[in-house]
This record gives C-alpha cells, structure tokens and sequence, in this order.
C-alpha cells in the first residue's frame, strides 16, 4: 500500500541528500578505481565527510555518523549514525551500520541507484518533545533491513523490528517496480508542502499510540512473507497474532484475547496490487470506552476495478454510556463517474435504538480518504441513549432544548469526505421541547410526533441547518438556525398554536398577554420569529387569529392580532376584536403595546380600542356584576365605543367610553342620547351613564374598590310612568299589565343614593325620594260592595281619584322603609307607611284615608254619607306586590281594632338617617 503522498517533501529531501553525496562521490571517481583493486575498506576523508553532513542540515536533518567508509565492493558504509529533524528537540534514530552499494556505471550517469541496503541495530524514538507521556520513548528497536537488488527483484532476506513484545518481519521477494510506482505517485502529488519536521512529527505520534497498544495487548507478531512469481509478480501473505492476555489493571487502553488476522495481497510485475483478502475473527477486543465481545471480519478486493466485497459482523459491542451493540454490514463493489469505491448495507442496533442503511464509498483524486455517502433507510434512536453522552447532553443544555422518547431518520443521506459536507432527510421527534416548543404545548388535546425535512451544510452561513415541512401537530412551519450556543434562528409558524408554547421564545409580554385571555380551542396563528439560543427576547412577527375566548372575563367572538416586537418594543394591532355572542354585539379596532424602555410594572400594556362593541362587554372586562346591569341596553351598530388601558404600579388602569345620539332599547323601552363612561383605576371601579328613559332623563353613577362596596346614585327626571312601569316588570318577571296603576300621561321624578352588592342587589343601603304625578291613578275604592251599590245608584261620591304619590324612602338589610309614602288628589288623600322586603317583594302598609272638608260646615254635609263614611278610614296593604291585599276599615271599627294599625312601620333606620 502506498505512502500519503503529503510526505513527498521528506521523501525529495533524502534524495536530494544522496544527490549532494553522488556530486562529491563523483570528485573521488578516480580514488574509486583505485579501491576497487584493493581489500581493506578506506576511510572518506574528514572534509568530505563533512560536506555531507552540511549538505543533510541543509535539508533539515541533523546527521551525526562516527566514521564514513568505502568498502572494497563499492559500497559506503556509515557507523553510529544518528539523526535529528530540525524543530523537534531530540534524536529520532539511531543505527549501529548503515551500508549501501552503489554502481559506478550509475555514477558516471549522476544516479544513485542502490544494488544492496543494509541496515543493523537501528532504533526509532519519539523525542519528549512531542511524546504523549512528556519523556522520550522508544518506539522500534533491533531494527535490521537487508535488501537485495537482483534482476527486476527486491530480494527481502531479513527485514525485521521489535518494539517490546512485538515483533515485525518480512521476508521474500518483491517487484522492483513497487518502489518506482511510489516515487512517481509521490511525485505528482498536488497537496500543499508539508515539511520534514510536520510528517515526522505526524508518523511518530501515531506511531507512539500503536506502539503503547501492542505493549498493553501483551505482545504480537506480523509476519509477512513474499514470495515471487514466474509472471513477475509477487503474492504477499500476511499473519498477524496477539497474544491471549487480559490485563489486570483498569488503567489499560487496549486489551485483546484470541485476535488473529489473516491477509493474502497479490501484486503484479509492474508493482501494482491486483487482488487482495483479509480476514479476521475476535473473541474480545477493547480499546479506551470502547470494547465488543465478537467481531468477524472477511473482505476482499481487486485492485484492477477498485472493488470491495465482504462482510462485517459484530457482537455485544459497547460506547461510553452505551452498550449491547450488535451490527452487521454488507459490502459490494460499485463504480460511480469512473471512480471505484464500494456499498455497504447496515444493520445496527442497541438496547433501545436500531437503523437499516446503505454506506457508499468512492476514491476521489481530491480527497486523501474518498467520499464517503451515508443513506439512512429507517432508524429510531432512543434521547435516553443520546443523553447518555456529555457532550450532548452539554448542547442540549445550552440550546434549552430537552430530548425525550425516540428521534426517527427516513430518507436520509450523508455526505462527507476529508471534512462533513451535508446532511438532509426526513427526522421525528416523540418527545423534543425545544425553548418551551413542544408537541404538548403546542397543541395539548393532541399527542403526535414532530416530523420534518432537514437539511445541513457546514458551508451554509449563517443558517446550516435547515428545517422544511415542519410538522408539529396541527402546526406547519419552517426553521433556519446555527448549532453553536446563543447562534441564530429564524422560525417561521403556521397553525394552531396553544399560547403557553411560546412563552420560551417569544418572552415575557406574550406571558403577560396571554394571562388575560381564557381560550377554549388554540389560536390560529403565522408567526415568524428571529431571535438566538438561550435568549428569551426575540424579534417577533406575524398574525394571530382567535375565536371564542375570554378577554379580562368578557366573552368575545373572534380577533385578529398583528404581532410586531423587538428589544425595545411590543405591539399588537387589533383588526377586528368581536365581543359577545352575535353581530350585534358590536367589535373594536386598535392595538396593545410594551415599550420594554420602561420598568417592568409600567412597560405594558397600553391598550387602546375604538369601535361599536356593546357597553356591557367593556364592563365585563372588570366587573361582571356591572355588565349584568348594562346588557339591558342594546345600543345599535352606530354607536361609538373606545377603550383605554394604561398600566400602573398598582395594576392596569382601564377606561371606556360609549355614545349613542341615535334611539335604543334600555330595558326592553326606547331610549335616546346614551352617554357612559367606566374607570377602574387602582383598583377602585367607577361607572357613569345619562340618557333619555321613559320620555325622561336618567343618570347613573357607581363607584367603590369592590363590587360588594360599592356606591351607587340613580336620578330619574320627567320620565313616563306607564314606560318605567313596564320596565319594572321585566326586571322583576312580572307579567305585563298584571298591575295597572298608571294611564299615558303620567310623570315620576326618582332618586337614589347610597351603596349596593351588585352580585346581592337586594342588599341595597341608601336614602332616596320619589314624585309621580298620573292624572287618572287607579281608584281606591274605600266602600267595598256598598261603594258598588251607591254607584250602581247614580251616586258615585265614595270613588275618590288620586292623581299624585310622592315620599321618600330607606333601604337597609333587605328592607325598603316608607315612612311619608302619600297619594293625593283632588277631593283627597292616603297618607301611608310601610315596608317592602325587597327579596320575596313583599308589602306591609298601613295609613288613613283622609277627605278634607269643603269651606265652612253647614247642616247639608252631614247628609253626605260617603264623606263621613270615608273620611279617617284607616288602610292596610299587605301581601305580593304584585297581588297585595287591601283592607278599609271605618273610624269607629278602629276603636274597637287598635292593633289594626302599627304606628312605627316603615319608619327609616337611625344608622341611615346619621
């Protein structure tokens, strides 16, 4: 097998030495034929024999030699060489004799061409300059080669080396082409210069590693023997043997037991090898972390067509962290653009993992070791094996990417040489959490594999790995990045994504937006991400779509979000946000935005809103228990409403605003010029609204730091009796008409003010007064049945019409209190006090129907048995508001029925009054 040719350089250096030697040698000629006729060797002349030595140092070699001679059969002889290599410390060999003879016909022509080479009692070193081990080593010793030139022949009759316990020989015969072949493939070698001391210090280190194996294996032996043919070739056989030794310290690198190699190599005459086989088999063979029980080698190949054949086989092999190895491959020649090389089908597994492929490789002119291809049919390789080994497990740290479950690989190939050139195929994932990206967070109703198309190339800057078709779920994406710690990344995503996925990468105001939101299905959403490994903050980008969710506890229909965030800001653009549950609900546009320049309590978000959307939903945003109160108003789609949120070191600060000059509904009655605007502003809510109700005008004020404390005012002015009548008995679920009081025409003044639990309105507590004018209030009939006689008469003097209620009113502990309630009319009045449980709607009144006389007395009113019948009669109201009883009973039965009448009813708590 032929030598690198990077050692051309050394290689050129010794010839051009034994040049310089022949150029001198030349200047002797004469003295040459002289000694030819003599017995004794003859001593070179100390002159020359140190333009030699100059002429060496000027190739970098440092030669040291105790005598030079030239022997009677023409050769030259040198005792005790030694030989240093400039720019390393120390010798590297060393040589009892070195002889070689040399033909004066080639000297007449300016050639060294050897007949004999021998040499006796050499040995190599490695300098303590470059050894491993810090102190000089010795690495071959008792080196003798003796080499004969006969014919076209290299006759080998001992060529032998021992280092330790190992011990290497060659014998036989051998083309002599074999070393011209080696010359002319180093002389037209194209790699870059290589000194003498770089391929010194290259081959003795290597060296230096062999040597300390074979001294741990406990001895060996190569034996080649060569043995020359009629066709002038030669077949090469080789046996190589380790000893049977298992060595008892945990410290060794290299241990082996029933190791034998087996080789046959057939060369022709011009130096060429046509065919070769080896063969192997090993019980046991460890080397450092790795080891494997049994290993059956048979290959063979043919020189001619550059083709490989055989078989690999092994058993029970194991890897640092790794073991229960099995694998077995195939090979087979093939031929790619005229180059040979050879294919390999694999099978391999461990405990947990296994893959099926096919290794392709090819000599190549450009490369020293050919191309090699890897394709990889199927494999599934278990993130427990993987993380099993530091190194990884260190990259996966600094990425924030943890590995579970099994990675498969389909469709893959592999592409390397000297150095990796590319890698692509098709890989999954069961169980990869990559900066929070999961296939649980991604999509938590679902438990799929991640899958994609990856391709890497070393070469490509500033991304070599690239992902396409990137399949997480229900997510599709794409991924461009660099694998060093804090490199870049572009992530392109396309689906429905579960928020709590992003969180790793997209930072803390996506946290912060998403906590007030409620969804109930993942978000469709396109987002491209530019951002580096280990950092939380990135460059973000892209449109976010949601449908049916919760915003701060308000319901909404769908939005759409436009995201753009870098380092110094975050804003999301809202180009439809639908609240409630219908159309009619209404829908805002605007945008939410961090300015991260800010301390972290007031960076965001500032949210501001402009829009339809119904007041109700705003006011759900902060409290619920007002927007039960507001979504009796509907207000129609040509309202306006715009929201505002700042944030504060107290929290978010939010105020909205509605207007509508247009007619709507409160309450099931036509309204107009609605006006309202809510403030919750360090953690105190405040709610003020006017409008046109019932004909009238009403405003309405909230405020307090909880619903259950807060303040509430209510003013009712000019507003139509019979509509607000209506309007109270849809908030009571009354049936319309059940109670009729009120004719067209009628007017009522309210107010109210005092504090109310908006989730427990019956808990209500506040002083109020009221004022209603109806120009035919229903008729109090007094008389009972008589009155319905007199009247059947013609005589209709005991109906008394009322036309005007007015009072004031306490509301305490459940109870509304009426101490002054009075209905007056014309011709009288009905003074009453009483109380009304405001939770069952139940009533308790009493009073005194009273008929004012008529100027001064005269004989004739006592002939008006209605007035004196009626006038003082005492009334109680009790029961259902809805259905309440009424009972009158005459001046004198009152006498006789004083318990009839409480005097203290309905009379206002001290506590409210103070």
């Amino acid at each position: 097998m032929s030598e690198p040719k990077s050692i051309s350089r050394f290689k050129k250096s010794v010839r051009g030495l034994g040049t310089s030697i022949l150029v001198l040698l030349l200047l002797f000629q004469l003295l040459l034929l002289w000694v030819a006729n003599n017995q004794i060797p003859v001593r070179l002349p100390e002159s020359v024999s140190q333009l030699i030595l100059h002429q060496a140092a000027q190739e970098g070699i440092k030669l040291q030699a105790r005598n030079f001679w030239i022997q009677p059969d023409l050769s030259l002889a040198v005792d005790d060489v030694t030989v240093e290599i400039e720019g390393i410390t120390g010798e590297v060999f060393t040589a009892e004799r070195v002889e070689f003879q040399i033909s004066p016909s080639n000297l007449f022509f300016l050639k060294i061409s050897p007949q004999r080479f021998n040499l006796r009692g050499g040995k190599i070193f490695c300098p303590a300059s470059i050894s491993q081990m810090g102190e000089k080593q010795l690495l071959l010793e008792d080196l003798r080669i003796d080499l004969v030139r006969k014919g076209n022949w290299l006759t080998a009759p001992t060529c032998r080396t021992r280092s330790g316990n190992f011990v290497i020989s060659l014998e036989g015969e051998l083309p002599l082409n074999l070393l011209s072949i080696q010359n002319d493939l180093l002389e037209g070698s194209t790699q870059p210069t290589v000194t003498i001391a770089q391929s010194t210090r290259r081959y003795l280190s290597a060296l230096e590693e062999i040597v300390a194996l074979t001294k741990e294996a406990g001895g060996g032996s190569i034996q080649m023997d060569a043995n020359g043919k009629a066709t002038g070739g030669a077949e090469l056989k080789l046996q190589a043997v380790l000893a049977n030794h298992e060595s008892t310290t945990t410290a060794a690198n290299f241990q082996a037991r029933t190791l034998e190699i087996f080789g046959s190599i057939q060369i022709n005459k011009q130096g060429l090898i046509d065919q070769w086989s080896l063969q192997s088999a090993v019980d046991y063979l460890s080397y450092k972390n790795y080891s494997i029980k049994h290993l059956l080698v048979e290959m063979s190949g043919a020189e001619q067509n550059r083709s490989i054949s055989g078989h690999i086989i092994g058993v029970d092999g194991s890897l640092p962290q790794l073991d229960g190895i099995q694998f077995r491959a195939k090979f087979t020649p093939q031929r790619i653009n005229e180059m040979a090389g050879i294919r390999a089908i694999f099978e391999s597994q461990s405990r947990e993992s296994e893959a099926v492929g096919e290794l392709s490789w090819i000599n190549s002119s450009t490369s020293p070791v050919g191309d090699f291809s890897w394709k990889i049919y199927y494999a599934q390789i278990s993130a427990q094996e993987l993380n099993a080994f530091s190194s990884i497990q260190e990259l996966l740290q600094q990425s924030r990417v943890k590995l579970d479950g099994y990675i498969g690989l389909s469709q893959t190939q592999i592409e390397h040489g000297q150095q990796f050139k590319w890698a692509e195929g098709e890989i999954s994932f069961t169980g990869l959490n990559a900066l929070g990206i999961s296939q649980k967070s991604l999509s938590s109703n679902q438990d799929l594999a991640m899958v994609t198309r990856f391709s890497f190339s070393p070469e490509r800057k500033p991304f070599p790995l690239q992902l396409r078709n990137l399949q997480l779920t229900t997510i599709r994406g794409e991924l461009d990045c660099a694998l060093e710690p804090k490199g870049e990344f572009n992530l392109r995503l396309r689906g429905d994504v579960h928020p709590s996925a992003l969180n790793e990468i997209l930072g803390q105001w996506w946290v912060d937006t998403w906590k007030m939101f409620e969804t109930k299905k993942d978000p469709r959403a396109t987002i491209d991400v530019v951002g580096r490994w280990g950092n939380v903050s990135a460059d973000v980008k892209g449109r976010v779509r949601m449908d049916d969710f919760t915003l701060l506890t308000a319901p909404f229909r769908r939005v759409t979000l436009s995201v753009d965030t870098s380092s110094e800001y975050t804003r999301i653009g809202i180009e439809e946000l639908a609240g409630g549950k219908s159309e009619e609900d209404g829908a805002v546009h605007g945008s939410v935005v961090w300015d991260w320049r800010k301390p972290a309590t007031l960076a965001g978000p500032v949210i501001s809103l402009r829009g339809n959307l119904q007041p109700w939903i705003a006011a759900d945003c902060s409290a619920d228990n007002i927007a039960e109160i507001l979504k009796k108003i509907e207000l129609p789609g040509s309202h306006s409403f715009d929201l505002f949120v700042t944030p504060t070191e107290n929290g978010l600060n939010v105020e909205a605003n509605a207007e509508c000059i247009e007619p709507f509904k409160a309450w099931g009655v036509e309204s107009r010029n609605f006006r309202m605007n809510v403030v919750s502003k360090n953690n105190v809510i405040s709610a003020r609204s006017s409008f046109i109700l019932a004909d009238g005008n009403v405003k309405f004020e909230l405020n307090g730091k909880t619903p259950h404390e807060a303040e509430i005012f209510l003013e009712l002015k000019n507003c139509d009796t019979l509509k607000i009548t209506r309007l109270t008995e849809k908030l009571n679920g009354v049936k319309a008409g059940s109670v009729e009081m009120f004719k067209p025409g009628s007017n009522l003044n309210f107010n109210f003010r005092g504090t109310v639990d908006i989730d427990n309105p019956t808990e209500v507590k506040g002083l109020g007064s009221f004022d209603l004018y109806s120009p035919d209030l229903k008729k109090i009939r007094l008389l009972g049945g008589l009155s319905t006689i007199l009247e059947s008469l013609g005589i209709e003097a005991t109906t008394y019409t009322l036309d005007h209620i007015n009072g004031h009113f306490g509301c305490a502990d459940g109870t509304a209190y009426f101490p002054d309630l009075m209905i007056m009319g014309s011709q009288s009045y009905l003074g009453l006090n009483g109380e009304v449980q405001l939770k069952d709607s139940e009533v308790d009144f009493n009073g005194q129907f009273t008929v004012p006389k008529s100027g001064s007395f005269t004989p004739l009113q006592l002939l008006n048995l209605s007035r004196n019948l009626v006038n003082n009669t005492k009334i109680t109201v009790k029961g259902p508001i809805s259905t309440p009883k009424t009972d009158a009973n005459p001046p004198w039965l009152s006498l006789f029925f004083k318990s009839i009448i409480k005097k203290d009813l309905g009379k206002i708590p001290d506590s409210l009054v103070e």
